[in-house]
């Protein structure tokens, strides 16, 4: 069977989070041997075991967001706001949303060692992206890209629903622009 790494940059910003509302010993202590030694490492560049990391995502989550109904998504949705600095935010008010979602695809690879993932204009109010060759992609992450989504449309102050589907070794969402 094949690992599916992924790229600690996420883990790094949440580090970064967790380190500075004083959470960190209390995050620490639910973590296995070598979730810690992911955490403790954890730098933007580098990659580990996605098995090993999305079940930090969850305790982040409900660490950090413990009033809310999906932690996962509203941190993430904090994450990605965060991420996305104020040359990025011009160039994300210009782009349409096709195009926008057309760079997430070409991408993809920057974050995930597997996975082939494609972008396509449905209608003039609907982008579906697609990702392949993805067995197995745990449901955190599928709602870690749908808080990257929600949070880049917000940017370009548009509204969307989002809907996934999974398939065999594919993963589907279907952006409807409101």
């Amino acid at each position: 069977m094949v690992t599916t790494a992924i790229k600690l940059s996420n883990l790094s910003q949440i580090k970064k989070i967790i380190v500075k509302k004083n959470l960190e010993e209390k995050f620490i202590a639910g973590l296995t041997d070598s979730q810690r030694s992911i955490y403790e490492r954890a730098m933007p560049v580098g990659w580990a075991p996605v098995d090993d990391v999305w079940p930090m995502y969850i305790m982040a989550g409900q660490l950090l967001m413990p009033s809310s109904v999906d932690p996962v998504l509203d941190l993430f949705k904090l994450i990605a706001t965060e991420s996305y600095n104020n040359i990025y935010q011009i160039f994300v008010r210009l782009a349409t949303p096709e195009s926008i979602i057309k760079r997430a695809a070409a991408i993809w690879g920057k974050f995930y060692s597997r996975g082939i993932a494609t972008a396509r204009l449905e209608d003039e109010s609907s982008i579906i992206f697609t990702v392949s060759d993805m067995p197995n992609f745990p449901d955190v992450l599928i709602t870690t890209t749908n808080a990257h989504i929600y949070s880049i449309f917000k940017i370009c102050k548009r509204k969307v629903n989002i809907r996934t589907h999974r398939g065999n070794d594919e993963i589907t969402w279907i952006i409807k622009l409101l």
